[in-house]
């Protein structure tokens, strides 16, 4: 019995070694991609990506640790943000305000994953569609009718000049910042709270 959970715990240490290795490769691969064309040099990218690779692995790990998911789960929905084309303090914020309105719905792995992947659609279609909006509602009960709400109050657009608004990659990003308030709002900290109810 002894020698088997030995087993199992070697196993499970190996793979997760191997999960940290492909995701550093994956996130590496990401930085140097952006970075190469903001300064064209291949050796001072190479130096500047495993920089931010490094800080953005230890941003992962900390986040992981104060919610009721796993490095991988909140590792999973940052690099689908980076691979949708969310950079920087953005990818990090939209992996924040996801777990932490996840957590404050008592949703799962799959659905944070659900959520940066419908965000990430809109990002690419470079508009606010209703076939996303429809899924963030059913399948993660993201509250888009108060996201559209405020997104119009924040903007000040109404009808047909909101309607052409939402068509437009400036449209994503106001659909982002506001989820973002809302969630700062109603779920702020509900991430944490739960990783500390799962913990004690």
């Amino acid at each position: 019995w002894v020698t088997q959970k030995m087993g199992e715990l070697v196993q499970a240490t190996i793979e997760s070694g191997s999960e940290f290795q492909l995701l550093e490769m994956r996130l590496d691969r990401l930085n140097f991609n952006n970075i190469i064309g903001q300064v064209g040099n291949y050796t001072a990218a190479t130096k500047l990506s495993e920089a931010a690779t490094k800080d953005q692995l230890q941003w992962v790990s900390k986040l992981a640790a104060t919610t009721p998911y796993d490095f991988q789960d909140i590792a999973n929905v940052y690099t689908l943000a980076r691979s949708y084309g969310f950079f920087g303090e953005q990818a990090k914020g939209l992996t924040k305000d996801i777990s932490d309105f996840a957590a404050g719905m008592g949703l799962g792995n799959q659905e944070i994953e659900r959520i940066i992947v419908n965000f990430g659609q809109m990002q690419q279609q470079g508009k606010v569609t209703q076939r996303e909006m429809n899924d963030l509602a059913r399948g993660a009960f993201v509250p888009v009718n108060d996201v559209i709400k405020r997104m119009q109050q924040n903007v000040g657009l109404t009808g047909k000049a909101f309607d052409k608004f939402k068509m437009s990659g400036e449209g994503v990003n106001a659909f982002m910042e506001a989820f973002s308030q809302i969630v700062k709002e109603r779920f702020q900290g509900a991430a944490e709270d739960m990783a500390k109810t799962f913990q004690g």
